[in-house]
């Protein structure tokens, strides 16, 4: 009997990543998919995501017997409510059900499908409707299940307020005042979330150039960068390269952390990566997504860390705070797209030629405005 796994594939740099595979051979259409998730965002984290979200569905099938180029919009409708009764919540369900239309929606682009044209006689225009690798489903036919997924509920983040900042800062310079490098290291850390508004894997991507006078360049890391590392670093962008103004005090914590702090074993190693482990075993070699969830643990441990009730503090709490200030005190909108590098079809065009002198501009008079949030950050 055929069995469905879910298996590590070994490419010829290293690295590994997840595919769906039938007797221990990868499925065509799921593979072909999978790689082209991969060299769309640029990391294994995102491939490996929708590779775990499609699996149980390729389980269905085999289990109903049914072939992947067959399916309709009646089995799809059968798979979302077989999701609903393996009593998974109801984001869950949206998740897995999203990662499988999106796929379905792949398989029908353009380079896998003949268009056909039909005119609608209600309607004095002219639609197409297209087949492509899936010839028993079309379009419309997604749109349709898309519309049967549980709704998702709309959340206002979670921010910080300016007293939890105050003691996140102040717990940092007290728990650590025994190592002046750890110290500075964790301060660079919470203020490059804050100022910069940093995704984790822009924060963990940053190299020794990234800081060029009072300008932070975010950026991917090197295509040819060790694979093995970029795995454990977990550093990733979702959107391209862009240029932000830092505040002069976060730009003094990164040059004490770069010029006294940064260990001498991390120029040995030549990662050229900022933000460096401590850790005696691990000195000099980049900082990793698990460090930073260390860190985080011991910010929120409840009798160690910083006590602020009510809440688990993390790192995309900082961007979220960044936004709603931003928002709160007027800040041009088009200016807190740019800066929190924010890519849609919609609003690229509004934010992505806005020039540098304009971002200053609106950032410093924003900072004057605020200037409470940037006290006592001086070296």
């Amino acid at each position: 009997m055929s069995s469905i796994t879910l298996d590590y594939v070994e490419r010829p740099d290293g690295s590994a990543y997840r595919l769906i595979c039938k007797d221990g051979i990868p499925l065509l259409h799921s593979s072909q998919y999978l790689r082209y998730i991969h060299v769309r965002y640029g990391n294994t984290n995102t491939s490996d995501t929708y590779a775990v979200q499609l699996f149980p569905f390729y389980k269905w099938l085999d289990n109903e017997r049914i072939e992947f180029l067959d399916i309709t919009r009646i089995h799809l409708q059968q798979y979302l409510n077989h999701l609903r009764t393996l009593g998974l919540d109801d984001s869950t369900v949206r998740q897995y059900m999203s990662s499988v239309l999106r796929f379905v929606a792949w398989c029908m682009e353009p380079s896998d499908q003949t268009e056909l044209i039909r005119k609608r006689r209600r309607r004095n225009f002219i639609t197409m409707e297209t087949r492509g690798l899936l010839a028993g489903i079309v379009h419309r036919d997604v749109e349709y299940v898309y519309d049967l997924i549980p709704k998702a509920k709309k959340k206002v983040p979670p921010v910080i307020t300016e007293d939890e900042l105050s003691l996140i800062r102040g717990w940092i310079m007290q728990t650590f005042s025994d190592d002046p490098s750890l110290q500075c290291l964790y301060r660079c850390i919470i203020e490059l979330l804050w100022d910069g508004a940093l995704r984790r894997g822009e924060l963990l991507a940053l190299n020794l150039n990234s800081l060029q006078g009072t300008n932070l360049v975010v950026q991917n890391l090197p295509e040819k960068f060790d694979a093995v590392w970029a795995k454990k670093i977990g550093a990733a962008l979702k959107t391209g390269e862009r240029t932000i103004p830092i505040d002069k005090a976060t730009v003094q914590w990164i040059h004490k952390w770069k010029t006294e702090c940064r260990p001498a074993e991390a120029h040995k190693l030549g990662h050229g990566l900022l933000l460096t482990n401590l850790h005696p075993d691990r000195l000099g070699e980049p900082f990793t997504i698990n460090a930073l969830k260390w860190l985080f643990n011991r910010i929120n441990h409840p009798q160690f860390g910083v006590q602020v009730p009510g809440k688990t503090l993390h790192p995309h709490m900082f961007r979220h705070t960044f936004a709603t200030m931003a928002l709160d005190d007027d800040l041009p909108l088009s200016t807190i797209q740019y800066y929190l590098g924010h890519k849609s079809i919609n609003s690229t065009q509004i934010y992505t030629h806005l020039a540098d002198s304009k971002v200053r501009k609106d950032l410093e008079a924003w900072r004057k405005k605020r200037q409470y949030r940037y006290g006592d950050l001086a070296i």
